[in-house]
């Protein structure tokens, strides 16, 4: 009997030090962002000390307060902010002990990932406003970049009509709620965190650039009436498809979505990045990547990302998206965050790219937002904002919009 018990003891003890054995090896990261899980199986096969496990929750950022199990590892996109901040544990050891290059980053992108004093988040990708157009157009546009001016007045110069109505149209800002977005974030609104827990913004800059979008359609389209008649009448096929049989001029986009078309779409298309002169602002939510305190593997965590932001590691990544075939643009949907990076490797991958690379001067990047902002933004920020143009004032202020929501989320 004796014998017995200590057989099942040291058994018992064997598989506790398996599971313990295994725990210490394992990675668990948190994303909603679907590439994520390539990048683990390439960390996987690149050393047997850690095993990289993906967990998907929708919008992972909001979920790790009340997550009884919590990851060690969160990459997401509206993650850097002071929400999450206090959850995260520094990340300062790993830029200044060299094994995270802090100067290879865009400068003001890093800083994004800094609060009071501390680098808590790490940026990782971002994405960047887009026209696109019909490659045939034979339209005397700057290499770079088209402003606000230039699309209307292009717009414009390619309406025609038939019959008392619109049978082309350049382009209406109506058309497209996260062009409106981009439009009045471009122009100086500034949508950001305060440190109560509703978002601050010029609202003097807001009203002017309504009022110019208003200007716009009535000087450019003859009114909201008309480019509403012209949207019930064609605006039911893809952009792409309008662009090509020049139903449209131009087209608001991503780069992100822009490059994740098929070849064969793209091809028939050039575009410019959104901006005012050659001053490029970044869209709002660049991807970062945080460690959270209560996480259980700091060390696998750390060694996760040393390895992630090796120059090699991502022209791997490159590589394993045109080697699969896979209809994603450059890392985690956009330019990475390495200067180098984009600068060296994009054009290689990406040749509609080359000398379109924005230089770190042109870019402004946004700033942080709450953690619900994805939320925020869709489901009442774009829409007041459409809703205004096409009402022309009729509509509560996005100020009483805001608290309504804040107050029916309950914080």
């Amino acid at each position: 009997m004796h014998t017995v018990r200590v057989l099942a003891v040291l058994i018992a003890g064997t598989v506790a030090a398996g599971c313990a054995g295994e725990s210490s090896r394992r990675v668990v990261v948190w994303s909603d962002i679907p590439e994520v899980a390539a990048y683990l199986e390439l960390f996987n096969a690149s050393q047997d000390s850690y095993r990289a496990e993906l967990r998907y929750h929708d919008r992972p950022g909001e979920h790790l307060r009340r997550a009884e199990e919590q990851p060690d590892i969160v990459i997401t996109r509206h993650l850097a902010n002071r929400d999450t901040a206090g959850l995260m544990h520094s990340l300062d050891r790993l830029l200044s002990s060299g094994r995270v290059d802090p100067g290879g980053f865009y400068g003001d992108l890093l800083q994004h990932g800094e609060i009071d004093g501390t680098q808590r988040f790490l940026p990782l990708s971002f994405d960047l406003p887009t026209i696109m157009f019909n490659r045939q157009a034979g339209l005397k546009l700057a290499t770079f970049a088209i402003g606000a001016l230039q699309l209307r007045e292009h717009g414009a110069a390619f309406n025609e009509r038939s019959g008392g109505r619109y049978t082309n149209m350049g382009f209406s800002p109506q058309w497209s709620e996260a062009f409106l977005y981009a439009f009045v974030q471009t122009a100086g609104t500034g949508f950001r965190e305060q440190d109560d827990e509703m978002p601050k913004w010029d609202q003097e800059q807001l009203e002017q650039s309504l009022q110019h979008l208003i200007e716009w359609d009535a000087e450019s389209n003859e009114g909201s009436a008309e480019v509403g008649r012209f949207a019930d009448r064609y605006l039911y096929d893809p952009d792409y498809q309008l662009l090509i049989r020049d139903r449209i001029g131009f087209a608001y986009t991503t780069a992100r979505e822009f490059f994740s078309m098929r070849e064969s779409q793209r091809k028939l298309l050039d575009y410019r990045w959104f901006g005012d002169g050659d001053i490029v602002r970044v869209l709002d939510g660049p991807v970062s990547l945080g460690v959270p305190r209560t996480g259980a593997n700091r060390s696998g965590a750390e060694t996760f990302i040393e390895w992630l932001y090796r120059r090699e590691t991502h022209e791997a990544l490159l590589q394993d998206l045109q080697r699969k075939r896979v209809r994603a643009f450059g890392i985690l949907g956009g330019f990475s965050a390495l200067i180098e990076v984009n600068e060296h490797l994009f054009p290689r991958y990406y040749p509609e790219l080359l000398g379109r690379i924005p230089p770190e001067r042109f870019l402004r990047f946004p700033d942080r937002q709450p953690i619900y902002w994805q939320s925020l933004r869709s489901d009442e920020i774009e829409p007041w904002l459409r809703r205004r143009l096409s009402q022309n004032g009729a509509e509560q202020t996005l100020e009483q919009r805001l608290r309504t929501w804040l107050l029916r989320r309950g914080d």
